[in-house]
Formats: C-alpha cells, structure tokens, sequence
C-alpha cells in the first residue's frame, strides 16, 4: 500500500485474446474492477501471443 501498511488480497489470473484494436477497451474495463473492488492499482499483462484454434483429428484417441 502507498502507505505502507501491508494488505493481502486474493488474486484471479484470467486470460483474454483481443484484437489489438480493442486493447483501449480492455485497460478502461480493468481500471472499472479496480475502482469497483478498492484496489490501488490492476495488474494487467500483454503478450505479443499467436492464437490458434485446432480442430480434434478424425480419429481422436492417444498421439504416439
């Protein structure tokens, strides 16, 4: 805390794919829980990440 008294706080790790457009968005929707919840600040993390979705293969089972 800024004042240096010490404040425990149970955290939530939540993981996002947004287009970079939106990246305004996001951070002004974080800032909102942060007011919401009384915090001081909100840790938010970006990675230059490549998201992919893939599909099962036909035949499912164990990959050897």
């Amino acid at each position: 805390m800024k004042s240096g008294e010490k404040q425990v706080d149970y955290s939530l790790e939540i993981w996002l794919a947004i287009d970079e457009a939106d990246e305004t968005a996001l951070k002004a929707m974080v800032a909102r829980f942060g007011a919401l919840l009384g915090q001081e600040a909100m840790y938010l993390e970006r990675t230059g990440s490549v998201v992919e979705f893939i599909p099962p293969s036909e035949g499912g089972g164990v990959v050897s």
